[in-house]
């Protein structure tokens, strides 16, 4: 199932040191900035166990499972930041737009051309933010293609979940709306306290406004388009 709308058991913790200082790192054009970056597990056992109850943030959100677990845990002021438009819909929907985004889900018929078309939609398009209908098409859109696809990873060469040559009703019986609107609606609750921002990942560290702990989870260097739409350029 996908990680975004699971909670995440956490592996256990590494050894105590380092856990409670972390690991300042210098990341280019960020000089001077007050925020703790931390390896993971270190992360959420030192969130946990911390006095200061520090604002948390991560920039390369995607599923956002380390961010659903601070939420989980009742931090509530957490920065979840996600360049990808269409994955900041899914994002956005399961926040502000709950019951649209479940009447969409509930509407939803999963066939194997409308999948061709929203992978290739999701690959080479970028939906618009400017309207409600808009901001539910392209969460609903993302959501489905992820959910049919193999692994929920959406890459050029993803193919439905089974293949190309399956019928439309058994594609279908990879959506089940009743389930996936429960978790909407826990998503909706849990959200409500988040920052969700659709930035590039340099904004969200540059941010002085207050001394974070950040995540940072980027785009593998080598075969980052193997797996996401973006990449690194240097």
């Amino acid at each position: 199932e996908d990680t975004w709308t699971e909670r995440v058991d956490v592996p256990p913790a590494l050894p105590k040191t380092g856990t409670t200082s972390g690991s300042k790192k210098n990341s280019p054009g960020c000089s001077g900035t007050e925020s703790v970056l931390i390896p993971v597990p270190n992360v959420i056992t030192w969130q946990q166990s911390s006095r200061q109850s520090l604002p948390f943030r991560e920039p390369f959100a995607g599923s956002g499972c380390v961010s659903l677990q601070m939420l989980s845990d009742g931090r509530e002021n957490v920065w979840i930041n996600e360049f990808d438009r269409w994955m900041f819909c899914l994002w956005l929907a399961c926040q502000l737009y709950p019951a649209q985004l479940k009447d969409a889900v509930r509407s939803f018929i999963p066939t194997i051309t409308g999948f061709r078309r929203d992978r290739d939609d999701i690959l080479h398009g970028i939906p618009s933010t400017d309207t409600v209908a808009g901001i539910v098409h392209a969460a609903v859109t993302t959501l489905s293609a992820r959910k049919l696809t193999w692994y929920s990873v959406l890459h050029y060469n993803s193919s439905p979940h089974c293949g190309w040559h399956q019928s439309d009703d058994i594609l279908a019986r990879r959506w089940n709306p009743k389930n996936i609107c429960k978790r909407i609606d826990k998503l909706s609750v849990l959200l409500s306290p988040a920052r969700i921002t659709n930035l590039d990942f340099s904004a969200v560290i540059q941010d002085e406004t207050d001394r974070s702990v950040i995540f940072l989870d980027p785009p593998y260097v080598k075969t980052g388009l193997t797996f996401y739409r973006y990449k690194f350029d240097e």
